[in-house]
C-alpha cells in the first residue's frame, strides 16, 4: 500500500464515483470494495472526509477520498 494523496478528477453517477483521472489516464471503476466517512479533527479545521475503496476495470485497487468541506477529490492510496 502506498500513500499518494494527490488531487484527481472524478466522474459521478447517482452520487457514486464511476471513473477517475490521474496522471493523464482515466480509470473505470468496476466495483466498490468499501466506503466510510471520517469526521476530521475539528480543532485543526478539518471537516468530513468520505472514502471509497475501489477496484478498477484493469484490476488496480485504489482508495479515493472526497473532502466534503473543500469539495475536492483526492487519490489517497494505491494498494499493491
Amino acid at each position: 500500500m502506498r500513500l499518494i494523496d494527490q488531487p484527481i478528477q472524478v466522474t459521478l453517477r447517482d452520487r457514486r464515483p464511476v471513473t477517475f483521472r490521474w496522471r493523464g489516464a482515466t480509470y473505470r471503476i468496476a466495483r466498490v470494495v468499501d466506503r466510510w466517512s471520517y469526521m476530521g479533527r475539528w480543532w485543526a479545521g478539518e471537516g468530513e472526509w468520505k472514502f471509497w475503496r475501489v477496484v478498477t476495470a484493469g484490476g488496480g485497487e485504489f482508495e479515493l477520498m472526497y473532502d466534503v468541506r473543500q469539495q475536492v477529490w483526492r487519490l489517497y492510496r494505491i494498494y499493491d
